[in-house]
């Protein structure tokens, strides 16, 4: 808030979509050299509450009881917060031997907020569409956990280990498939396909 007079604010309300409310009773005040005043209101909003783009966070002023208040409102897909991940492509073993465990990865880097959903699909040589793969006995899925180092954006590094075998994996790809909350569609990278040796 810039440029008022007299210095006293009656009330800062904030709400996000109804669901979170709370007033901001100290906001930083400082006297401009006109002798008009203005202030700053801070109001902390957990990172997963930003997990749509169309939610929507309010602030009402009021500078005194007997006037009406300004109201402002924001989408949080406009504020600039919301990124999506940068996905790198699959990592994997350049030479793959039948019976001995393998694993590939995928790095993904940038994305605010943390939560992202992962899954792993694999192509059988000549299929059309992937298959889902669920953690199993066969397939373990390390989807990572999501960290950060200056809570603006987010990375983690997903993994999938298994034991290849010629009958099954000569030939199949195997696609990892991140999705987020600003994406639209999902992002996927493909393996190369396996050259499985005896």
């Amino acid at each position: 808030m810039q440029n008022f007079y007299p210095r006293e604010i009656h009330r800062i309300q904030w709400s996000w979509d109804g669901a979170g409310s709370g007033r901001d009773e100290t906001p930083e005040v400082s006297q401009n050299p006109e002798l008009t005043f203005s202030a700053t209101s801070v109001w902390r909003i957990p990172s997963r509450g930003l997990n749509r783009p169309e939610l929507r966070v309010r602030v009402s002023i009021q500078q005194s009881p007997r006037e009406p208040p300004i109201e402002r409102e924001i989408r949080a897909g406009d504020t600039g917060f919301l990124r999506p991940p940068e996905v790198s492509e699959i990592s994997q073993p350049e030479s793959v031997t039948a019976g001995e465990e393998i694993t590939l990865s995928c790095r993904v880097a940038g994305h605010f907020p943390g939560v992202l959903c992962v899954t792993w699909l694999r192509r059988n040589r000549g299929a059309g569409a992937a298959v889902r793969i669920l953690n199993s006995a066969e397939y373990r899925i390390e989807p990572g956990a999501p960290h950060t180092q200056d809570g603006k954006s987010f990375q983690q590094e997903t993994r999938l280990r298994f034991t290849p075998s010629v009958q099954r994996d000569q030939g199949a790809e195997y696609v990892c498939r991140v999705g987020h909350v600003i994406l639209r569609t999902p992002v996927e990278r493909r393996s190369r396909e396996l050259q499985v040796t005896e």
